[in-house]
């Protein structure tokens, strides 16, 4: 699990692509190919589905949302 928490964050908050992280891996002794990382992440993100829902239905049933002028990532 601590594989799959490690490549989502690299994708989505260091912005690494998976040839990228599997070449951290293989140093660390790790034989993975790009298309076994990205079942992760597709794995990752499925498990992570239900926060995101109701992260979405909490912002919109909120009264107020809270949003300063930056963009948003």
């Amino acid at each position: 699990c601590s594989v799959v928490a490690e490549t989502l964050f690299n994708t989505y908050d260091m912005g690494w692509p998976l040839h990228r992280q599997r070449r951290i891996f293989e140093r660390m002794g790790m034989q993975l190919s790009a298309s076994t990382l990205a079942d992760q992440v597709k794995w990752g993100t499925e498990l992570l589905r239900p926060l995101w829902l109701e992260a979405i239905d909490q912002s919109l049933t909120a009264d107020v949302m809270h949003i300063d002028g930056s963009g948003l990532d």
